[in-house]
């Protein structure tokens, strides 16, 4: 028996519909006058190429005829989108190791301003600059003295060196007396010199557990009583008084750029051209990537730049 579809198909093509049945089109039926099947073969090459006309290559291709129409009727050689950044955007990480005991939360998403963000543990280097500048002072002290005995020997011995009552010994004796105090006096000081130095680069390393940055803020990464290490991450930062643009240009449409205006959305900007690449990109092989800076563009907004 006929299926109640098979019947209804059959219909169609006596009436002189097309009948299509997953990926087969039927012919109408013989003796019924319709579209033959070369012209249904026509009918969807037609739709096929209007179809294209708003998707993939005839889209591409409308792109083409566009640029081709700006870089010579209107002064402009091309135009291009690209998304506003901030000119600079790097991690600040730690330099000394500690415990993080402060991390201003607040500041996250704000320009810092130079305030302190994040601070480490100072306790033990506090100890040890105390005791260094105890020891600075002592010898301070003892340098002191000791440069008193050595012009007092070296007056005792400067006096009886041409004393011919002397003997060749007691001068001897005089004199190594006198070098061995002056010796003493030099070693002091350098261990002077060695513990200020010592005191100066614990002073230093105390200052960079208080974290400041006059940057925006982009993002805080470690926590109250977590540990960093040299290296680590502390905090993303962006320079965002300064703006910039990275497009890509055709290997051969970049050196045309050359003294070219940068209009933003159709208007004058104060945006220049700060690095051409003279080699493709990774991702984009047939073009050179361009950086244009300038200021006073909403971060993250996508822009037209073209130029004139």
């Amino acid at each position: 028996m006929e299926s109640l579809q098979w019947k209804r198909e059959r219909e169609r093509r006596k009436r002189g519909e097309r009948v299509e049945k997953g990926k087969q089109i039927f012919p109408p039926a013989e003796g019924v006058k319709g579209e033959s099947f070369g012209n249904t073969k026509e009918r969807l090459k037609e739709k096929r190429l209007k179809r294209e006309s708003f998707t993939g290559r005839g889209l591409f291709a409308r792109l083409a005829v566009a640029g081709a129409i700006l870089g010579g009727g209107t002064g402009f050689l091309w135009g291009y989108q690209g998304q506003v950044k901030p000119a600079n955007q790097w991690t600040i990480k730690s330099d000394v190791p500690g415990k993080v005991v402060a991390v201003n939360l607040n500041l996250e998403g704000k320009k810092g301003k130079n305030r302190v963000v994040i601070k480490l543990d100072t306790g033990d280097d506090k100890i040890k600059l105390k005791n260094l500048q105890t020891q600075l002072e002592l010898l301070r002290r003892q340098i002191n003295i000791q440069a008193q005995i050595t012009n007092r020997k070296r007056e005792l011995y400067n006096r009886i060196k041409n004393l011919q009552s002397k003997t060749f010994l007691d001068k001897s004796q005089r004199f190594f007396d006198y070098t061995s105090s002056e010796n003493q006096l030099l070693s002091l000081k350098q261990k002077l010199a060695e513990t200020s130095s010592n005191i100066a680069l614990l002073k230093r390393t105390i200052g960079k557990k208080s974290i400041s940055t006059p940057y925006y803020i982009v993002k805080i990464y470690p926590r109250v009583g977590e540990y960093v290490g040299v290296g680590s991450p502390l905090m993303e930062v962006a320079e965002t008084d300064r703006e910039k643009i990275t497009i890509f240009v055709p290997i051969e449409k970049a050196p045309q750029l050359e003294g070219k205006k940068v209009y933003i959305n159709g208007k004058p900007s104060n945006f220049k051209i700060s690095k051409i690449w003279k080699v493709p990109d990774q991702n984009y092989i047939t073009s050179y990537r361009v950086e244009l800076t300038g200021a006073g563009l909403p971060i993250g907004k996508v822009v037209k730049v073209e130029f004139k």
